[in-house]
């Protein structure tokens, strides 16, 4: 369960790490000290201004919210599932031409279809067939 102060220990944790003040950390997000001190010691829950604090304490939102324990920038955007990195790897594995055909597949699949600008100013939409990949006059 989250713990009600998560947010404020994880906030005063990471300004000790990087050797900060209050001040200091209200400054480069651009609000009162009142307002960091009200999230570490558990006055306020949360700010409009959270995803600042966690730039300034190089940290995501996500870390300072409990959502995840790895307090590392990239780290939510790396929990891929197993079988999200499987998809990645095959992915990686296709040639130029195949990952641009398996993008427009998907990018159709999904309802978003791809418009090319080609040299002359015009537009075409790729259309998948059965057996090919077709280019129609946008």
């Amino acid at each position: 369960m989250l713990s009600p102060h998560m947010i404020g220990e994880r906030i005063k944790a990471r300004m000790a790490e990087l050797g900060i003040s209050q001040g200091y950390l209200a400054r480069e997000v651009g609000v009162k000290q009142p307002t960091i001190s009200a999230l570490i010691s558990g006055k306020s829950r949360s700010s409009t201004h959270l995803h600042l604090i966690a730039r300034a304490l190089q940290t995501t939102p996500a870390y300072l919210t409990g959502e995840t324990d790895d307090p590392s920038i990239g780290a939510a955007a790396l929990a891929y599932s197993p079988s999200d990195m499987e998809w990645l790897e095959v992915l990686h594995s296709l040639s130029p031409r195949d990952r641009n055909a398996v993008h427009v597949l998907m990018l159709t699949l999904a309802g978003r279809p791809l418009v090319l600008t080609i040299d002359d100013g015009s537009t075409h939409v790729p259309m998948l067939q059965s057996d090919r990949l077709e280019f129609k006059r946008a």
